[in-house]
């Protein structure tokens, strides 16, 4: 596979449908330990990592399906930088799973705790996603983008 030097940028706002409306989750109280909360988020954490994991690994197979479709082959730079989205969702789906893995494992850590994070993590906008920082566009992304 060859690298794309090309420039899409991959920002996408988010749609009103998806976000999170707080108010409306019942949240029930039930008095349990701290240790059993931690313990709880943590097996959260565990499995959200484990689906986000599982999720990047099906884009991975669709983009090997479509890079192995003969239409690649005529597609122009523009069409080519829609399939390589999927490059980025996949890469970001690893980050965050990786994220999720060392949170659930947060104090099982002696290190710098978001310095081992930030080492993991392949892409900037990983990066900015979990420091609240602005989302570059995919053309300043650390790690390398395939072209099918």
């Amino acid at each position: 596979m060859t690298k794309s030097s090309k420039r899409c940028d991959l920002r996408v706002p988010l749609k009103k449908s998806l976000e999170c409306d707080r108010e409306k989750i019942p949240i029930k109280q039930v008095p349990i330990t701290d240790g059993e909360r931690h313990q709880q988020r943590c097996q959260i954490l565990e499995r959200l990592s484990t689906h986000l994991n599982f999720l990047a690994g099906r884009i991975f197979e669709v983009e090997h399906a479509i890079g192995n479709q003969s239409f690649l082959a005529e597609a122009v730079s523009s069409q080519i930088c829609e399939v390589q989205t999927l490059d980025f969702l996949r890469q970001s789906l690893e980050d965050m799973s990786i994220a999720a893995h060392l949170l659930s494992q947060e104090r099982q850590i002696e290190n710098d705790f978001k310095t081992l994070l930030f080492q993991q993590l392949k892409l900037d906008s990983s990066h900015a996603a979990l420091s609240g920082e602005e989302y570059p566009s995919i053309g300043k992304q650390n790690g390398d983008l395939d072209l099918f």
